[in-house]
């Protein structure tokens, strides 16, 4: 029984490793095998992905946590600054663990784990591609209807449902005049190779 929970648990991670989304599922067999750092490891992955997903309504949906289908990712400056605090409250709790105190299968995940959560602080602080790329704006407005439509998780009815109340969110991410707020091209901010076109 275990060994097909196993299966499906690295069917799931490597599905969305492959997607770069990476969230982690702790095994239970793995919380049981070894006590205390495998139990406060599983505590804190399964924190990371509630909160994880309740930060990214959109990545959610996408996996299959339809918890937050009728909100969108908060881009505004609080949004992206409370992503940020959790990433680097989340990767102090992770270093905290030392790795020869995890199972093998943990050490493993907490090794995939702090890598995500480095790349998303150096996303954050440095490359700050929402300040520059348009294919983060177009890449959340046309994900958060996508994922609602894309899959028969639901009843139409329902999806259309959280669809509209989806799209009467936008507001929050767009000007009445239908720019893009928070998107400039300050060119201090662009990653050094990048073009910069006007």
């Amino acid at each position: 029984m275990a060994r097909s929970g196993q299966n499906s648990r690295r069917t799931f991670l490597g599905a969305l490793g492959a997607s770069g989304a990476v969230p982690f599922l702790p095994s239970s067999s793995n919380a049981k095998g070894r006590g205390g750092a495998d139990a406060r490891w599983a505590m804190i992955a399964s924190d990371w992905l509630d909160q994880s997903m309740r930060l990214s309504p959109v990545t959610a949906t996408w996996t299959g946590d339809h918890r937050f289908d009728h909100l969108l990712n908060d881009y505004t400056a609080k949004g992206r600054a409370e992503a940020l605090n959790f990433a680097k409250s989340t990767l102090a709790k992770v270093r905290a663990l030392p790795k020869s105190s995890l199972s093998r299968a943990n050490q493993v995940d907490q090794a995939l784990l702090t890598n995500e959560l480095e790349a998303q602080i150096w996303t954050s602080e440095t490359l700050q591609d929402w300040a520059w790329n348009p294919l983060v704006w177009q890449d959340g407005a046309g994900s958060a209807l996508y994922t609602l439509m894309a899959r028969d998780f639901t009843p139409l009815p329902q999806r259309l449902n959280h669809v509209t109340a989806r799209l009467k969110l936008f507001s929050r991410v767009s000007g009445t005049d239908g720019t893009v707020i928070g998107l400039a091209v300050p060119v201090a901010v662009m990653p050094p190779g990048e073009a910069v076109t006007v």
